[in-house]
């Protein structure tokens, strides 16, 4: 009898420990929590059993914070350069740590070329609405700043806000790499004005982007009156570089509707009204069709001007049929108001420097719905109107192939005038030949060697090639009252004529997208954070410095340095030879004397404002 207990129990021993032994050699750790980066966006997957989650985040300067959030993702306000390093712990109900993930860095740039801010997200994207301040010492920046896109960005379903409006222009470098933003649709018309994936630009650079969306305006998509300027790019420019960009999509802004109203409508492919700037390696393929009071509407610019410093287009193709309607008149007397100007590449251009190397496919067309209208309000071609209606065009243009089915060049023009020889009228067929672009002196109207390509059985398109640039000029400040020191990188503005640049502390921040007193501001009044008025009476010094050049010590008046920067002579703009002539330094403090200094050979320069009394 106890020998079957003794077994009886023996087996039962064994068969609980059949039933632990596997709980015990099969038991799962527990499993880490996986966070990412979603562009500049903290990410994590959802962790079963966690009520809310812990986001631990240590700056680069060993700073940092703690704050519990309930969603799957964050996104950090960065506005210090730096590295930050996030720990995300999931919680249980009762606050407790359940796991954890791995650290995930991020790194925000200084915003200058060499370390740029990166955008990977269409949440990076919509925080550069809102534009980074980012902190320098006790000095806060906002732009302009250097941005770069690191993968493709998909719009579909966003309520998209453009970047940049009329009282706070977008003024830094915006570079896409080769990427491209589809998606991007508006349908209603905000309360600035001007529309486009940047709204409004100012002394900005916009290169190496593409972008796929459509524009649809209905009558119920319009609530401000008077001036709208609409594009999938760029709204409004001004003296803003577009480069190297392409944009496909559809335009089509108050179609069939009638307003009595004397505003003014600028729609474009690339930019809705440019005002000065360059406007090169561009492409635009898609229909516009635009109605309001006064329309100009074109395949690359709707409304064009500047000079001194010009506007430019060059090496641009756009695959177009625009049509614009006018509709204004006065109601009372019924005169018409009514102004339309259609261009396969630009609408409207009161003023430009130079149109060259450009391809136009498609057609154009301008109306009224107004009787009485006079024809020449009423003007269609590759160019809807170049300054002045029904004269000789003195807009310098270069190199213009274009359908020929398109009726005219120039619609305002009834003559061509100097520039006759230098545009091309092709057949579908002839623009498929190479040798139909070929023009005296064994030269191609299109650089099929740098920026344009013609493949098999189609039309020349754009290699995606950019221009070359010129070198940088960086400043550095030095204060002398907290010991630090500010570094910023610009490229000066491309022109076609000499140009003199005023090297003073003012002139180098304000011309170059900065307001002096707003960038000292916490430190100081404008110039006398870095000298007092006494020592600026007395005159200051500035360094300049170039690698394998010797330094120059020059010395300030009050009121100017007295030196200049002479650059950016141009001859064929739109070709690689001769973009940039070189940087010459004049020093013209004793008018009798004048000193110039070559920098031409240099790829950067930098100009150092000395501390009070020092030359460091």
């Amino acid at each position: 009898m106890c020998k079957k207990i003794f077994v009886f129990s023996l087996i039962l021993i064994l068969a609980i420990s059949m039933l632990l032994l596997p709980a015990c050699d099969n038991r799962e750790e527990i499993a880490p929590l996986v966070a990412y980066m979603d562009g500049a966006t903290l990410t994590w997957n959802a962790y079963e059993g966690a009520a809310a989650y812990s986001v631990k985040c240590t700056l680069t300067d060993g700073t940092g914070y703690a704050l519990k959030v309930t969603e799957t993702s964050y996104i950090a306000p960065y506005t210090t350069p730096g590295d930050y390093a996030f720990l995300v712990i999931a919680l249980d109900k009762d606050g407790y740590a359940i796991t954890a993930s791995e650290t995930v860095v991020y790194h925000l740039g200084t915003g200058e070329a060499a370390d740029v801010i990166t955008i990977g997200s269409a949440n990076d994207l919509k925080a550069t609405l809102e534009s980074y301040a980012l902190t320098f010492g006790k000095t806060k920046v906002e732009s302009p700043l250097y941005y770069r896109l690191t993968a493709d960005i998909d719009l579909t379903g966003v309520d998209f806000t453009p970047i940049g409006t009329s009282s706070k222009p977008f003024k830094s470098v915006f570079d896409g790499a080769g990427h491209t933003i589809k998606g991007l649709n508006f349908t209603k018309c905000n309360n600035d004005g001007n529309i486009g994936l940047f709204g409004y630009t100012k002394n900005a650079v916009i290169k190496n982007l593409n972008v796929e969306g459509s524009i649809l305006f209905d009558k119920n998509s319009v609530t401000k009156k008077g001036e709208l300027n609409c594009s999938l790019l760029i709204g409004h420019s001004v003296s803003t570089i577009v480069d190297n960009c392409s944009v496909k999509g559809n335009i089509e802004i108050l179609k069939g509707i009638i307003s009595t109203d004397n505003y003014i409508l600028s729609v474009g492919g690339i930019v809705g009204k440019a005002e000065s700037g360059r406007i090169s390696g561009v492409s635009y393929t898609g229909d516009i069709s635009a109605q309001y009071g006064r329309t100009y509407a074109g395949g690359i610019v709707g409304f064009g001007q500047g000079d001194a410093p010009d506007l430019m287009i060059l090496n641009a193709k756009s695959v177009a049929n625009v049509n614009a309607v006018a509709t204004s008149y006065n109601v009372e007397t019924g005169t018409s108001y009514s102004y339309a100007r259609a261009g396969v590449v630009a609408g409207n251009l009161s003023y430009a420097g130079r149109l060259a190397s450009i391809l136009a496919i498609g057609s154009a067309a301008a109306s009224t719905t107004k009787s009485g209208t006079p024809a020449s309000n009423l003007t269609a071609g590759v160019f809807g109107r170049t300054k002045t209606d029904t004269s000789t065009v003195s807009i310098p243009m270069y190199n213009i192939f274009y359908s020929d089915t398109i009726e005219k060049v120039v619609g305002s023009a009834t003559s061509l005038g100097s520039f006759a020889n230098y545009v091309y009228p092709l057949s579908e067929a002839e623009m498929q030949d190479k040798e139909s672009y070929a023009i005296s002196g064994g030269r191609y109207g299109l650089d099929f060697e740098n920026y344009w390509v013609l493949p098999a059985n189609g039309t020349p398109d754009l290699k995606g090639t950019t221009m070359k640039e010129q070198p940088s000029l960086t400043l550095t400040v030095h204060s002398d009252i907290d010991g630090h020191a500010f570094h910023y990188d610009f490229l000066l503005e491309d022109v076609m004529a000499p140009t003199y640049f005023d090297v003073t502390a003012g002139a180098l921040m304000h011309s170059l997208g900065y307001n002096l007193d707003e960038l000292l501001d916490s430190i100081g009044t404008g110039i006398t954070a870095v000298y007092t008025d006494d020592e600026i009476a007395q005159g200051v010094s500035v360094k300049v410095s170039a690698d394998g050049i010797e330094d120059r010590i020059l010395t300030t008046t009050k009121t100017s340095l007295h030196c200049y920067l002479q650059y950016g002579v141009h001859s064929n703009y739109e070709s690689r030879e001769d973009v940039y002539s070189g940087y010459k330094l004049i020093n013209a403090i004793n008018s009798s004397n004048v000193g110039l200094y070559d920098y031409t050979t240099v790829d950067h320069i930098t100009i150092t404002f000395l501390p009070a009394g020092g030359t460091k």
